[in-house]
């Protein structure tokens, strides 16, 4: 009867090992920039491949959030604004942009 119970209880344990085994091994890095993303990094590649990206407006929009810095190019330093403050700039660029 004690060899009838302790038989599935190991081999739960065999089976479930792999897997936590797996889920330790996660690196550290990857998880914190998921977590801070909020988007996996592991994505299947059909997903990949229905992005598209206009360069040049993402290279002006970097260029223009560059200029927002008390010191020289190409240092780029925000730390006196905050994420509102910066948005609101953007914003207004944009909108100024648009007439």
């Amino acid at each position: 009867m004690r060899f009838s119970l302790s038989a599935p209880i190991v081999l739960f344990f065999l089976c479930t090992f792999p897997v936590i085994l797996a889920h330790n091994n996660e690196d550290p890095t990857i998880k914190t920039m998921e977590d801070f993303s909020g988007y996996p990094i592991h994505e299947s590649h059909s997903h990949l491949s229905s992005l598209s990206v206009d360069a040049q407006s993402l290279q002006k929009q970097i260029d223009e959030l560059s200029t927002f810095s008390d010191t020289p190019a190409p240092s780029v330093t925000r730390i006196l604004y905050s994420e509102k403050d910066v948005l609101a700039v953007v914003l207004n660029e944009t909108v100024k942009s648009m007439d």
